[in-house]
This record gives C-alpha cells, structure tokens and sequence, in this order.
C-alpha cells in the first residue's frame, strides 16, 4: 500500500473518532449516561482481530471522550486502553469461535468489565487525591448500563454480519 493511502486512512479514522466522540458528548451523554460508543467500538475490533486499531481507537475515543467525564483527564483513556487488551486476551483465550452466542457474551462480559474498570481505576485515583471517589451502585445501578447492553447487544451482531458480507 502506498504510504499516502495509509495516511488518508488514518485522517479519515481520525475525523470519525473525533465525530463519534462529538456526537457522544453532545447527543448521547445527556439523554443515555452511561452509553459510551468506544466500548462497542473496542468489543468489535478485538472481535475482529484488530488488535493494533483497538488499542489505539479505545485511547484515543477515551482521551476524546474524558473532556465530559467527572474524572480527570485521560482517566477515560486510559480505562478503554487496558479495557481494550483485557478483551484482547478475552478473545484469544474465552471468544475463540464468531458464533452468535459468544458474541453476545462478549458484548455483555465486556461492558460489565468496562464498568467494573471504570469503578477500580476511578476510585484508585481518588486515593492518590487525582479524583473523586465513586460508589459501586453508580457505575451499575443506572439506566445507562442498561441502555449500554442493549446497544451493544443490538449492535455488535450487525456490524460482524455487515463485516461478513462485506468480506464475501
């Protein structure tokens, strides 16, 4: 591949990460708190074998993404980073087959361990003093998991089934 398509490539995923990180804060945050799209995003690509893009997608939307968050800055990148390489190691290890079932249990392990992250890494800054401690019930007894593991749910069939298509 010629190196000036690799660079139109990478402007082209850069633009639409800062538009789906855009569309997040502005659209999404305040009607559906909780639903974040980086999450469905980095359970799709480690899905998808892309090991490289998910890592960097994930740090890259939560650096996007940590401007709206009560934490501080970064703290969301770097949750959907080490989220990223746990659902990478998941995938070599639990999600072996595409078959539907796992899947869907990828879509529902992985956002529970995201929120589960989210809660460990923001209450361990707050023992430094870099934030604000956070109870347990906050990160998993609002409407926004919920909303979260629907569209996760409802979304990541689609796109491996659209990926698979696509690929013939």
């Amino acid at each position: 591949m010629k190196p000036y398509k690799k660079l139109f490539r990478f402007l082209i995923a850069a633009v639409f990460l800062i538009f789906l990180a855009a569309f997040q804060i502005a659209f999404l945050n305040p009607y559906f708190s909780g639903l974040n799209f980086f999450v469905i995003l980095a359970i799709y690509l480690a899905l998808t074998k892309n090991n490289a893009k998910a890592m960097v997608f994930s740090w890259f939307g939560g650096l996007l993404t940590s401007t709206s968050s009560f934490a501080g800055f970064g703290t969301n990148g770097l949750i959907l980073l080490v989220f990223a390489a746990i659902l990478i190691l998941l995938r070599s290890t639990v999600f072996l087959a595409g078959k539907t079932a796992n899947i869907l249990m990828a879509a529902v392990s992985g956002i529970v361990i995201y929120h589960f992250l989210n809660w460990i890494i923001v209450n361990i800054l707050a023992f430094f003093g870099a934030s604000a401690s956070g109870n347990i019930a906050f990160y998993f007894a609002g409407p926004g998991i919920f909303v979260e593991l629907i569209a996760a749910i409802m979304i990541l069939p689609l796109m491996l089934k659209i990926k698979k298509l696509k690929n013939g």
